[in-house]
C-alpha cells in the first residue's frame, strides 16, 4: 500500500515541482528513512505494551 502511494506521490511531485531524477531519489530515500525511523519505536511499543492500551479491544 505504501509503495503505491509513494509511486503516485513521486509522479505528482515530479510534475508539479519539475524535479529531476536525482531529486526524486533523494525524496524516496528520505521518505523510506523517516518511515523506518518511526516503525522501529512503534514495533518496540507494540511488543512491550498490552494490546488493550494500543486501542485494540
Amino acid at each position: 500500500m505504501l509503495a503505491v502511494t509513494l509511486d503516485v506521490t513521486v509522479l505528482t511531485l515530479a510534475h508539479v515541482l519539475h524535479a529531476s531524477e536525482s531529486q526524486l531519489q533523494w525524496f524516496v530515500t528520505a521518505y523510506t528513512l523517516a518511515l523506518a525511523t518511526g516503525m522501529l519505536p512503534a514495533g518496540l511499543l507494540g511488543d512491550r505494551l498490552p494490546s488493550a492500551s494500543l486501542g485494540r479491544s
